[in-house]
């Protein structure tokens, strides 16, 4: 799995290639990803110029053009309330990169830019995951774990305990 300075490698190269551009064209493949591609997405994205390349953990946040329609801020440092965001995560083997040429195997979603240029996500064992959002500090929120969660030990049941204190002692 990619750790966090290789996802801000990424994020750090696509940023010049992609800032400015807007998507002219989506295909994605047959396979579907963690999580299947919604065409709702597609018609979100389509025509949306990129405002900004960010990192947030391993999730790569593509920032689109704010609209004029756009409500307040939404984000904690005032980006956006309603502007459509571009959301990727590599999972375990998936590359996130701008190309032009033949298309490698395992690439499930393409992403033609205006200036002919391809930004292809590839994963070969799809467990990477994108998504398109327009509420970014709700979807920001959800990947939180509450604080009920994380203060919460695990409790193993008190036969499991038991049976492995007697493993030990033998």
């Amino acid at each position: 799995m990619p750790e966090l300075p290789e996802v801000e490698t990424v994020v750090r190269d696509l940023r010049p290639l992609l800032v400015g551009r807007s998507f002219a064209r989506i295909e994605t493949s047959r396979k579907a990803l963690r999580r299947k591609w919604s065409r709702t997405w597609q018609r979100q994205l389509i025509g949306q110029r990129v405002n900004a390349v960010e990192r947030r953990g391993k999730w790569i946040l593509i920032q689109l053009k704010d609209s004029p329609l756009t409500p307040g801020p939404s984000l904690p440092d005032g980006r956006g309330g309603n502007t459509p965001w571009l959301c990727v995560h590599l999972g375990m083997t998936g590359q996130f990169t701008v190309a032009n040429g033949a298309r490698e195997d395992h690439t499930h979603v393409i992403f033609t830019l205006d200036n002919a240029s391809e930004l292809r996500f590839r994963d070969v064992r799809r467990f990477g995951a994108s998504r398109s959002i327009r509420a970014a500090s709700n979807w920001m929120r959800s990947l939180q774990k509450p604080a009920s969660a994380r203060n919460r030990s695990i409790s193993m049941p008190a036969t499991f305990t038991s049976a492995c204190a007697r493993r030990g002692a033998r």
